[in-house]
């Protein structure tokens, strides 16, 4: 199971700081924003643009972290394939040796119950996205859909989100959701993703897993990982940050970090040869 984690500074000039803290880290998580890349309405223009870009060593031509990258276009330009030409480009300029996790609107499921956009227009879009990222058939990029382990929401859970054709069709590589600590603990969080996975033949994994009330704690920290990685998780990213208006995990507290660097060590994968399981 890969480590990671997401830091504060988008374009990753801070993720040094947190592999010294609690590393060594495997996996790297980062988004754009929907404002991003206007001239192609949010659709990264080159990956060496895109904030995944510190995740490849360019000297020595090799992983530095797989990316877990998401970005969030016009949903309705996306699901009409207005925007396929650019995110063509995006995903012939990502270097072929380069582990890529891709992923469209994160969290869509709250997205949808917020009123960002409908069900239908995220299917749609998503779909779309992930027929691309299959055609264009890049032996080291993957396709994931990210929701939320919040579940059951009516009309918002797993099986609402994502249509059984994406599974017959081959189009998801890994199911990520995330989740944090007022969900509870162990399976109380992560169950339902656990119990979905296994029921679609998926491979899954955590995107982002943090506190968000009380005090981030080693102990909460370390029965995650050991529970995720009992139950095959791919990865496991925590969310070092307090965007959302959570706790930054693990923080700058000793018990979290050294929580956090026990896991990173014991778990370590070298990025440039990791290969998702079948």
């Amino acid at each position: 199971m890969l480590m990671g984690t997401s830091t504060p500074n988008l374009g990753g000039s801070d993720f040094g700081t947190a592999n010294t803290n609690y590393g060594p880290l495997a996996v790297r998580r980062s988004y754009q924003g929907a404002a991003d890349f206007p001239s192609t309405y949010g659709v990264p223009t080159t990956f060496a643009a895109s904030n995944a870009h510190i995740d490849y060593d360019t000297t020595n031509a090799k992983s530095n972290y797989v990316s877990i990258y998401s970005f969030k276009p016009d949903i309705d330009k996306m699901g009409t394939c207005v925007l396929d030409s650019a995110f063509m480009s995006f995903l012939q300029s990502i270097p072929t040796n380069h582990r890529c996790i891709l992923g469209m609107w994160h969290e869509g499921d709250g997205k949808v119950r917020q009123g960002t956009f409908t069900l239908a227009q995220w299917q749609k879009a998503t779909e779309r996205f992930l027929k691309l990222v299959r055609s264009f058939g890049g032996l080291n990029i993957y396709s994931s859909v990210i929701l939320e382990a919040y579940q059951p929401h009516s009309g918002t859970d797993f099986a609402n989100m994502i249509l059984d054709s994406w599974y017959s069709q081959e189009l998801i590589d890994l199911f990520l959701v995330d989740g944090y600590s007022d969900l509870g603990t162990k399976g109380a969080v992560w169950d339902y993703a656990i119990n979905y996975s296994q029921l679609k033949n998926v491979p899954w994994g955590v995107a982002e897993s943090g506190v968000k009330s009380g005090t981030v704690t080693g102990t909460w920290m370390s029965d995650q990982v050991q529970y995720c990685l009992q139950n095959d998780a791919e990865m496991f990213c925590w969310f070092d940050n307090t965007v959302g208006t959570v706790l930054a995990t693990p923080g700058s507290g000793s018990d979290a970090k050294a929580s956090a660097q026990m896991a990173s060590k014991i778990l370590y994968q070298d990025p440039s040869t990791w290969m998702l399981s079948a």
